[in-house]
């Protein structure tokens, strides 16, 4: 029974300081990070990504000149849209049904279901 009780113990000692330890070893001291405070990193991060992302948009945007080179970006553009939402549904006859009218001077208003 007494190395059972030892055992345990020495597993649980193990298991409070092994995540501290690990802990303290990923803390970095403010001095050792060159991109400034810790909470605007992932902030300026992002930035930089969007940032990049618009030069790139703008260079393919300047490489765009004549119109059949515009008409192929917008039908690239319009196949992927549609491709990111499935696709558009079929379709099909309206057949619209007026449920009620609501007459006003000078107009009126059709209530009207499709």
């Amino acid at each position: 029974m007494s190395r059972l009780w030892l055992f345990v113990t020495a597993i649980s000692a193990l298991l409070v300081v092994v995540p501290t330890t690990a802990a303290d070893e990923l803390k970095l001291p403010p001095e050792k990070i060159s991109a400034g405070s810790p909470g605007e990193m992932m902030r300026r991060y992002l930035l930089r990504q969007a940032n990049q992302a618009a030069e790139r948009w703008k260079e393919d945007y300047e490489k765009r000149k004549t119109p059949a080179e515009i008409a192929a970006y917008q039908k690239r553009m319009r196949e992927e849209c549609l491709a990111a939402i499935g696709g558009l549904p079929q379709r099909t006859p309206l057949e619209p049904q007026v449920t009620g009218t609501i007459s006003r001077p000078g107009y009126r208003v059709e209530k009207v279901l499709f």
